[in-house]
């Protein structure tokens, strides 16, 4: 399993000139000896900006040369004081960076192609372990969120994907996620996994939270249907930003639209000024919305779904903000995600 590894640092050393080294954090001054100690990866010396030392029995080198030697990327958090390294990548999958991913190449192009049958489960078991180790380089980062690890297993009839996030660590970052931008990054990551066996692999799946096991969603795809979505995580995060609202944005919580003879009311509606990006939340009035749903075709939900974002854009238009996309989800009378889509308003037309 491929793993972010996240160090809290109690405190940094700074070496002088004179061969003592001063802790960042207290005034306490202490001896360290230099030996000419040489560093070597997988047989290469490893140049190093600041010469390693010797205190107190313990060996001290620079960590970000040892992880550049080693293939892995080293940052460091002035805010947190932690030192976050990442493995390093292989292939040429560029990492998602919460809206697109800039490379035209599938994670399935990257797996290595065999003549054995994928069903076979040592063929399974080899295609999922290099997909996990795939998926995670690409997308183990949502916006600010680090995720801790992907579980991958199953084979092409159906694969349970789980998805371990540390709340602890990323409270702040998770609690300012919109439930339609986890849907979009699941919409990406779920197709890659399909790309990879079957357009008829069955996923379903789990975000939990490591410290617990709690489950903070669930997810399903079909071949033939969208991706369903449920939400625990109130706790957490709730799904919608909280902070000042605009006019419009009051105004749309008291609206209904209609998809079919579905009643829908807009019961959250965000705007992050100048973004140019509204995400509106259309919740089911009656209880049999979620049948009635499954009844429509694919061209009958786009139609009403476009000309619903189609009033929202003239709506936000006439309150003299213009809209560049907008984040339209449908959801059920039990909260459970029907339809998500994201409209451009200038191309008029999905996304």
């Amino acid at each position: 399993m491929r793993r972010l590894i996240t160090f809290s640092i109690a405190f940094l050393l700074a070496i002088s000139t004179v061969g003592t080294a001063l802790a960042s954090v207290g005034t306490n001054n202490v001896k360290v000896h230099y030996n000419n100690v040489m560093l070597l990866v997988d047989g290469n010396v490893v140049n190093t900006e600041s010469e390693p030392f010797i205190l107190n029995g313990t060996t001290y080198v620079p960590l970000r040369d040892i992880g550049n030697a080693l293939g892995a990327k080293v940052q460091w958090d002035s805010v947190k004081n932690t030192v976050i390294i990442s493995s390093g990548k292989e292939g040429t999958a560029e990492k998602y960076d919460g809206e697109n991913v800039s490379s035209d190449e599938s994670i399935s192009s990257e797996l290595d192609t065999t003549t054995s049958p994928i069903n076979q489960s040592d063929a399974t078991e080899s295609k999922s372990a290099r997909l996990e180790k795939l998926l995670f380089e690409k997308y183990g980062i949502l916006k600010s969120v680090y995720f801790n690890d992907f579980e991958l297993t199953g084979n092409s009839d159906e694969i349970k994907f789980n998805i371990l996030i540390n709340l602890t660590e990323n409270n702040e970052s998770w609690s300012g996620l919109f439930d339609s931008e986890i849907e979009k990054w699941l919409n990406i990551v779920v197709e890659e996994i399909q790309k990879a066996y079957d357009e008829e692999t069955k996923v379903t799946g789990n975000f939990i939270r490591t410290e617990n096991r709690n489950v903070l969603l669930d997810f399903k795809k079909d071949y033939e249907k969208r991706l369903k979505v449920r939400f625990y995580d109130g706790n957490y995060r709730t799904g919608v930003d909280i902070t000042y609202k605009l006019p419009i944005e009051k105004e749309y919580v008291t609206k209904y639209f209609f998809v079919h003879d579905i009643k829908f009311k807009a019961t959250s509606t965000n705007y992050k000024e100048g973004s140019g990006t509204a995400e509106i939340i259309l919740s089911a009035v009656n209880g049999s919305a979620s049948i009635d749903w499954g009844k429509l075709s694919t061209p009958e939900i786009k139609a009403a779904a476009k000309n619903i974002c189609n009033t929202v854009a003239n709506d936000f238009g006439n309150s003299n903000i213009e809209l560049n996309n907008i984040y339209l989800t449908f959801k059920d009378k039990l909260n459970k995600g029907l339809e998500f889509f994201i409209y451009d308003v200038e191309e008029s037309n999905f996304i």
